[in-house]
Protein backbone atom coordinates (compact mmCIF):
# COMPACT_ATOMS: atom_id res chain seq x y z
CA UNK A 1 0.00 0.00 0.00
CA UNK A 2 1.07 3.79 -0.89
CA UNK A 3 -0.43 6.82 1.05
CA UNK A 4 -2.06 9.36 -1.69
CA UNK A 5 -3.50 12.39 -1.06
CA UNK A 6 -5.76 14.15 -3.44
CA UNK A 7 -6.58 18.23 -3.59
CA UNK A 8 -9.16 19.96 -5.70
CA UNK A 9 -9.59 23.66 -6.59
CA UNK A 10 -12.06 25.33 -7.88
CA UNK A 11 -11.99 28.89 -9.98
CA UNK A 12 -15.46 30.96 -11.36
CA UNK A 13 -14.59 33.52 -13.74
CA UNK A 14 -17.01 36.67 -14.66
CA UNK A 15 -17.59 38.59 -17.91
CA UNK A 16 -14.26 40.44 -17.59
CA UNK A 17 -11.76 36.95 -17.07
CA UNK A 18 -11.14 37.82 -13.48
CA UNK A 19 -11.52 35.14 -10.91
CA UNK A 20 -13.96 35.74 -8.33
CA UNK A 21 -14.35 32.75 -6.56
CA UNK A 22 -11.50 30.47 -5.90
CA UNK A 23 -11.45 27.43 -3.17
CA UNK A 24 -9.11 24.94 -2.87
CA UNK A 25 -9.34 21.74 -0.37
CA UNK A 26 -8.80 17.99 -0.15
CA UNK A 27 -10.37 14.90 -1.17
CA UNK A 28 -8.63 12.78 0.62
CA UNK A 29 -5.44 12.64 2.81
CA UNK A 30 -2.68 9.75 3.64
CA UNK A 31 -5.17 7.21 2.02
CA UNK A 32 -3.99 3.62 1.88
CA UNK A 33 -4.15 2.95 -2.05
CA UNK A 34 -2.88 -0.36 -4.00
CA UNK A 35 -0.61 0.37 -6.65
CA UNK A 36 -3.07 -1.18 -9.52
CA UNK A 37 -5.41 1.80 -7.84
CA UNK A 38 -2.29 4.01 -7.67
CA UNK A 39 -2.24 3.91 -11.36
CA UNK A 40 -5.77 3.75 -12.50
CA UNK A 41 -6.02 6.95 -10.42
CA UNK A 42 -3.01 8.85 -12.21
CA UNK A 43 -4.49 7.08 -15.77
CA UNK A 44 -7.87 8.48 -14.61
CA UNK A 45 -6.68 12.53 -14.56
CA UNK A 46 -7.00 12.09 -18.48
CA UNK A 47 -4.08 14.12 -19.82
CA UNK A 48 -2.87 14.89 -16.52
CA UNK A 49 0.08 17.37 -15.90
CA UNK A 50 3.18 16.52 -13.98
CA UNK A 51 4.17 19.03 -11.86
CA UNK A 52 7.44 19.24 -13.56
CA UNK A 53 8.89 18.65 -17.11
CA UNK A 54 10.12 16.40 -18.27
CA UNK A 55 8.48 14.44 -15.16
CA UNK A 56 11.00 12.25 -13.29
CA UNK A 57 8.70 10.45 -11.02
CA UNK A 58 10.26 11.98 -7.48
CA UNK A 59 8.32 12.01 -4.56
CA UNK A 60 7.81 16.03 -4.72
CA UNK A 61 6.05 15.89 -7.86
CA UNK A 62 2.01 15.78 -8.12
CA UNK A 63 0.08 15.12 -11.21
CA UNK A 64 -2.95 17.81 -11.81
CA UNK A 65 -6.07 17.22 -14.29
CA UNK A 66 -6.80 19.60 -16.88
CA UNK A 67 -9.62 22.18 -15.65
CA UNK A 68 -13.16 20.88 -15.59
CA UNK A 69 -15.88 23.07 -16.43
CA UNK A 70 -18.83 22.21 -14.64
CA UNK A 71 -22.94 23.32 -15.31
CA UNK A 72 -22.16 26.28 -13.19
CA UNK A 73 -19.11 27.71 -14.92
CA UNK A 74 -16.88 26.42 -12.29
CA UNK A 75 -13.73 25.65 -13.70
CA UNK A 76 -12.55 22.12 -10.96
CA UNK A 77 -8.59 20.93 -11.04
CA UNK A 78 -7.93 17.59 -8.98
CA UNK A 79 -4.23 16.30 -8.05
CA UNK A 80 -2.92 13.66 -6.81
CA UNK A 81 0.31 13.66 -4.08
CA UNK A 82 2.57 11.13 -2.97
CA UNK A 83 2.01 11.63 0.90
CA UNK A 84 5.36 12.12 3.13
CA UNK A 85 4.09 9.66 5.59
CA UNK A 86 5.37 7.27 3.52
CA UNK A 87 7.91 4.76 4.13
CA UNK A 88 11.20 5.64 2.06
CA UNK A 89 10.57 2.38 0.46
CA UNK A 90 7.82 3.19 -0.84
CA UNK A 91 8.80 6.25 -3.21
CA UNK A 92 9.69 3.57 -5.90
CA UNK A 93 6.73 2.40 -6.55
CA UNK A 94 5.04 5.73 -7.14
CA UNK A 95 7.80 6.54 -9.19
CA UNK A 96 6.73 2.90 -11.09
CA UNK A 97 3.08 4.42 -11.23
CA UNK A 98 4.41 7.47 -13.32
CA UNK A 99 5.99 4.96 -15.80
CA UNK A 100 2.83 2.77 -15.61
CA UNK A 101 0.76 5.51 -15.98
CA UNK A 102 2.61 6.60 -19.42
CA UNK A 103 3.42 10.28 -17.70
CA UNK A 104 7.52 9.19 -17.77
CA UNK A 105 9.59 6.87 -20.04
CA UNK A 106 11.14 3.75 -18.27
CA UNK A 107 11.47 0.06 -18.20
CA UNK A 108 7.97 -1.29 -17.36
Amino acid sequence: MILITKTWEETAYDDDGEPFIEESGFEFVDEPMTFRGLVDELRELGSGTPSCWPASGSTFEWVSSEPNMDMSGTWRTTAVHYAQKNLPRSAKYWRWAFIHAGLIKGEQ
